[in-house]
């Protein structure tokens, strides 16, 4: 039986919600032109009556409370972890926490061969070449 392990490390830049986005503060998101990305309040949807499609009104101060957050979602950002590095774009905040997760890989590999002489001239061999499941 032989064993193989192989262990790697990848560093991956990824972006999470800001401390004041989780508290439903989104008066600093902003696009790559740091222009301030409006937020549109859900339960002001009505059809536009200029014509098709449906019109919300923005939240005034690019805000909205944590009544309105979904339980579910609240619950999801206490599992995500915090920003831990400047990002790579001061207004958008794009890539700002790193991590660094090691992978491993175990491969166990059985080799086995049986010979049997059955007489001088004849001989017999089995061999068995798998992956063995331990739990």
């Amino acid at each position: 039986m032989s064993r193989w392990k192989y262990r790697t490390a990848n560093i991956n830049r990824s972006t999470v919600p800001t401390p004041t986005e989780r508290e439903g503060d989104f008066s600093n998101t902003r696009d790559g032109r740091g222009v301030v990305i409006p937020i549109y309040n859900p339960a002001t949807t009505r059809a536009n009556p200029n014509g098709s499609g449906y019109v919300r009104d923005p939240f005034p101060t690019i805000s909205f409370p944590k009544s309105m957050m979904d339980p579910v979602s609240l619950k999801v950002l206490t599992y995500m972890p915090l920003p831990n590095v400047a990002p790579n774009n001061a207004f958008t905040n794009n890539n700002n926490y790193l991590s660094l997760q090691s992978y491993p890989i175990d491969q166990d590999n059985l080799c086995l061969r049986i010979d049997h002489n059955i007489s001088a001239k004849n001989k017999i061999f089995g061999a068995f070449l798998g992956k063995p499941q331990f739990p």
